[in-house]
């Protein structure tokens, strides 16, 4: 019993690790991607016209 619970704890100890480094990555790179999305856009825009 104590070995599962001690398995869960790892894989949540990881889950919220995961959560840490991905929502960091995100506010990191997320002003260059929207910087990229929105000169996608313009182009496609302008290809439009």
């Amino acid at each position: 019993m104590k070995k599962r619970l001690k398995q869960k704890f790892v894989v949540l100890t990881l889950l919220i690790n995961a959560l840490f480094v991905s929502y960091f990555l995100i506010k990191n790179t997320g002003n260059t991607f929207n910087q990229i999305i929105v000169k996608e856009i313009n182009i496609g825009a302008d290809n439009e016209k």
